[in-house]
């Protein structure tokens, strides 16, 4: 068992690492409330802690929404990290989520953000246009991640 996920994190570390933080950041906000200092804010209520937008994305407020943010990025970060290297992937990640979380403020300018799904999505959307606009990367099949008899 250990074997097998040790075998796993070194096939997507960079996925694992975001995870991890995601995790950590979780338990956190438990002990003591991390949220109100990290969620994102509408554009009328941020003041000057711009910091937000990179940092919402990494605040989840409830277990169900982690377990669904932690399972897709999972099952991207398979296919992806194959292909991209360790920073690509985190900065690329960071970067679609920290520009969703401005448009976002923009639009909903009283309103609070959080959650991964931002990162999760921009992965989703980076595969997308890969497949579209390079004919020779790898096409993304969902069943490579299936590892039991179909």
């Amino acid at each position: 068992m250990k074997k097998l996920l040790f075998r796993e994190i070194n096939k997507c570390p960079a996925s694992f690492f975001i995870i991890g933080i995601w995790s950590l950041l979780f338990l956190i906000n438990y002990s003591i409330n991390i949220a109100d200092i990290l969620c994102g804010k509408g554009i009328n209520i941020i003041g000057n802690d711009y910091y937000r937008f990179a940092t919402a994305t990494f605040i989840h407020f409830n277990l169900i929404q982690l377990i669904a943010n932690i399972a897709a990025l999972y099952w991207v970060g398979v296919f992806l990290e194959q292909q991209l290297s360790f920073k690509e992937f985190i900065v690329f990640g960071i970067l679609v989520s920290t520009i969703t979380q401005i448009s976002f403020s923009c639009i909903y300018t009283e309103s609070y953000s959080f959650g991964g799904s931002p990162f999760v999505f921009g992965m989703i959307g980076l595969i997308v246009s890969l497949q579209l606009f390079c004919k020779d990367f790898q096409r993304f099949q969902s069943r490579i991640l299936w590892r039991g008899k179909v």
